[in-house]
């Protein structure tokens, strides 16, 4: 069972090329011609792409160390990006505009790129709780409650720039 007939509970229909055979009927023969052209020109169009579009590159494994380090290359992505589009460089060429510490030269065939949807920037600022070294900056904004048990002694502790559900108990010598 194919994936679209456990889908639409039916098979896919194929487009046939017309070809030259000939048909009873002469609409038949040019509503049919009409159509492999119509096709022709969308299958043509759809492998456009223009400058400022956002592709993802499909590279091979030796080239991928230069655009993005991973410790597992059994497990590295296919695609990378998205990139933009800088020019059009032939009718089947582009340069992309890739990060300035990758070594892969910028130009490559269309059958390389994969058009994407996505026009946001899911690249995230610092929060304002980190340090440059990814280590928590924990600023006290305010003590909220005590607790005393036999031999010490606890405060729950609020603080800066975190949600009250992150306020956390501890003891006044850790504190001070």
């Amino acid at each position: 069972m194919t994936p679209f007939r456990a889908v639409y509970g039916r098979d896919l229909l194929k487009l046939i090329k017309y070809g030259t055979s000939p048909s009873p009927l002469n609409a038949i023969d040019q509503l049919l011609t009409e159509r492999d052209a119509i096709l022709k020109i969308l299958k043509f169009n759809l492998h456009k792409a223009q400058v400022g579009d956002l592709v993802c590159l499909k590279i091979k494994p030796y080239m991928m160390k230069s655009l993005a380090k991973k410790e597992n290359e059994k497990l590295n992505p296919r695609y990378f990006g998205p990139y933009p589009i800088m020019e059009r460089i032939g009718p089947v060429a582009y340069k992309l505009q890739l990060p300035d510490h990758s070594a892969v030269h910028p130009g490559f065939r269309i059958s390389q790129l994969r058009k994407t949807l996505r026009t946001d920037n899911r690249s995230q600022p610092i929060p304002l709780t980190l340090s440059e070294e990814q280590e928590w900056i924990l600023i006290p904004d305010g003590i909220k409650a005590h607790r005393s048990a036999p031999q010490v002694t606890e405060i729950l502790v609020s603080w800066k720039h975190l949600p009250e559900f992150e306020s956390s108990w501890m003891t006044v010598s850790a504190f001070l």
